[in-house]
């Protein structure tokens, strides 16, 4: 695999089928909450439609005693599976 996308990441938040463009990962990152991530339903991809898979450092936690929540710190590194293209149009 090659190296990670220095520029556009598309995150597709599959409940409303929209679709955010970020000019960076890092921006993708910091505008997307851990705690969605790790819900899943929010797929990650590069500027070529290829696949970007979130890895936690730090798990996001939901804790049901107190009603709250940590997102956790996550990176994003090389994905596998459907392609942006075969999601939206496959």
């Amino acid at each position: 695999m090659g190296p990670l996308p220095k520029s556009r990441v598309f995150i597709l938040d599959t409940v409303t089928w929209s679709l955010t463009t970020y000019a960076t990962i890092e921006e993708a990152i910091e505008q997307t909450p851990g705690m969605d991530v790790a819900e899943g339903g929010v797929p990650f991809f590069a500027a070529d439609g290829s696949p970007l898979a979130p890895e936690f450092s730090e798990p996001a936690r939901m804790y049901h005693d107190t009603n709250t929540y940590t997102n956790g710190v996550y990176s994003l590194a090389l994905g596998t599976g459907r392609t942006l293209q075969d999601v939206l149009f496959g």
